[in-house]
């Protein structure tokens, strides 16, 4: 899962795969608990999103570099 807001964006994991959500949270507002942490992204990891998120191949192609981001291991997840 992304949040988004103010175009910024985080990437969601859930703790221990212990829940996920549905698409249906789409557009909505959501209240999260958890623990924000500083990653290093490989190309490899971002290549295999990229093509999760159906992205052209020649944006694939673009990935040549690690990349520092944040991510967000949540606990909890609430629509508000």
């Amino acid at each position: 899962m992304n949040l988004d807001d103010q175009g910024k964006s985080v990437r969601v994991v859930f703790k221990g795969y212990s829940f996920f959500v549905g698409k249906t949270l789409e557009g909505k507002k959501v209240l999260t608990e958890g623990v924000l942490q500083k990653k290093i992204q490989s190309v490899a990891d971002q290549k295999h999103l990229l093509k999760d998120g159906g992205a052209p191949q020649s944006e694939i192609d673009k990935v040549k570099e690690p990349l520092e981001t944040f991510q967000f291991e949540a606990t909890a997840v609430k629509t508000i």
